[in-house]
């Protein structure tokens, strides 16, 4: 007659508590065992499972080692040791075990996934889709494995992917919260902002003290200047969680937007005594002393940003903007066409408030020029199609060229263009030769420092007799062109003959104007007309 083993009933009690959900008669009866047998490999696997839900990692650790040591090759010791490592942010020792695991154990999708969400944490998304994309190859239905895919996508700014991939883990399975949110942080990268708030509000509606989703709607309302709504928004995510760091840069923004400067500062400070390298807040502080009038404090931000990175380029920009060393020729493509899509839905009503008028003044100009109605025209850095209203009457076809999607989208519905282009100027330029009538430019070049490399490609894609017409900002300084404390670059008028000179260019008009206005102050500027000889 077999004897029964003391430590199989203790076992199969522990093991039944823990399924019950009663941790802690687990936990005693999981200990028992292991004063009897301190290598017991069952008691080991569910005790550094109950020791990493407690966040007690050491022990946690040390047992899911001990239970590695017996069983190197199985994949449930691996990948429990592995997903210990994970959550402590040891992610380059946790992919080693789960990626033995998937050497030994090539059929476990949670294996693979898990390796995914730490190549994800390295920085590496391309392995990360790879593995998600097996893992889905073994279990089509695994909705984890479609959410990391989308957030491995995300890694690669790919955000069609990345939604397509959170719809597909939200289809499986309709109550997936963090698929829900990671959507609607891809479509708030995609700029589809009512698609956006859609998924924050269904989230806030089954979880109202979601801190994340009331950010993230928080950042809707700025992109709208609803401030009021944002500011709301922001602060009652900092009573939900005090310290929360997204809302403390939230109610930031809020504050700076509207000049309340210490309130702001005070917020962004706060978020860096708790995350010291948070380059974001950084950059806020920057931005806020410039607009306090105190270069050296913003220097002092931008130059801490760029310790910590010391390849940003927009802190780099921001820099040379505040001291003027090393002025760079103009800024990285993403920063402009960031700027301009946030501020896309509201561009029109800013430009009015600040009583912008180049295009009317562009538009004049070109009027006392020439007597053409039906001029082929290209509207370079179009926006939001202010320019092409002014120069309908003007063309017989139109091109408007803008790196901005979302200012494109509202020029689109104008209805004025008949082709409108995605691009910087020079990638759109580049094909053209002697095909344009008209070039117009209303203070893009401001967001330009070096024209040469531009006005070779102006000057070859304008026919023979052809106008180039444009406004920039001036300065009455020596140099050919300056980087201004409001990160906009300004031109000098010989900097301007210069280029003309070297192009062969016929220079009509060249006189000071101004387009704006800056709180309150004229922003002084030139507005040019250049001909290309017949």
């Amino acid at each position: 007659m077999n004897s029964i083993n003391p430590t199989d009933i203790i076992l199969e009690n522990a093991v039944n508590a823990f399924k019950q959900g009663d941790i802690d008669k687990a936990q005693t009866l999981f200990l028992n065992i292991l004063n009897i047998d301190d290598s017991h490999p069952d008691a080991l696997y569910f005790m550094g499972m109950i020791d990493h839900g407690a966040k007690r990692y050491e022990a946690a650790e040390y047992r899911a080692e001990e239970l590695v040591k017996q069983k190197p090759i199985d994949g449930k010791a691996l990948n429990l040791l592995g997903t210990i490592l994970m959550t402590q942010r040891k992610f380059d020792e946790a992919v080693e075990h789960f990626e033995k695991g998937i050497k030994y154990n090539e059929d476990d999708p949670m294996l693979k996934v898990n390796a995914a969400i730490c190549n994800i944490g390295l920085a590496n998304p391309a392995r990360s889709i790879e593995l998600c994309k097996d893992a889905i190859n073994l279990n089509n239905n695994y909705t984890n494995a479609w959410n990391i895919l989308g957030n491995a996508y995300m890694g690669k700014s790919e955000m069609e992917n990345a939604a397509e991939a959170f719809e597909k883990a939200i289809e499986l399975q309709p109550d997936f919260i963090d698929a829900r949110f990671n959507l609607g942080v891809s479509l708030f990268e995609l700029k589809r902002y009512e698609q956006a708030e859609a998924c924050f509000d269904d989230i806030l509606e089954s979880i109202p003290d979601h801190v994340h989703a009331l950010c993230r709607k928080g950042d809707i309302h700025m992109i709208r200047d609803e401030y009021q709504q944002a500011g709301e928004l922001y602060q009652r995510a900092a009573d939900l969680a005090t310290d929360f760091v997204p809302s403390l840069i939230g109610r930031g923004r809020v504050f700076l937007r509207i000049d309340k400067f210490d309130e702001a500062l005070s917020n962004f400070k706060r978020a860096i005594e708790l995350t010291p390298d948070n380059i974001e807040a950084l950059m806020h502080i920057g931005s806020t002393f410039r607009k306090m009038g105190n270069d050296e404090a913003a220097a002092a931000a931008f130059k801490d940003a760029l310790n910590i990175d010391p390849d940003n380029a927009q802190a780099k920009f921001h820099l040379a903007s505040v001291t003027g060393d090393e002025t760079p020729a103009k800024p990285e493509a993403d920063y402009v066409k960031n700027l301009f899509d946030e501020f896309a839905d509201t561009f029109d009503k800013q430009l009015s408030d600040i009583d912008y008028n180049a295009p009317e003044q562009l538009a004049s100009l070109v009027k006392s020029l020439t007597e053409n109605t039906q001029m082929e025209i290209i509207d370079l850095g179009c926006g939001t199609g202010l320019s092409g209203e002014q120069f309908k009457d003007f063309s017989s076809h139109m091109i408007g060229v803008d790196l901005s999607p979302r200012m494109l989208q509202a020029a689109s519905k104008r209805g004025i263009y008949n082709e409108l282009e995605e691009n910087d100027i020079l990638g759109s330029l580049v094909r053209y030769q002697n095909k344009f009538d008209l070039v117009v430019s209303a203070d893009t070049f401001p967001y330009l420092g070096d024209l040469d490399s531009v006005f070779v490609s102006i000057t070859s894609a304008t026919k023979p007799d052809g106008i180039i017409t444009f406004t920039t900002e001036r300065h009455d300084g020596t140099e050919d062109f300056k980087l201004g404390k409001t990160a906009r670059y300004a031109h000098s008028v010989d900097y301007i003959f210069s280029i003309a000179e070297r192009r062969g260019l016929e220079v009509l008009h060249c006189e000071p104007t101004v387009t704006m206005k800056e709180r309150g102050e004229d922003v002084p500027a030139l507005i040019v007309a250049m001909r290309k000889p017949a």
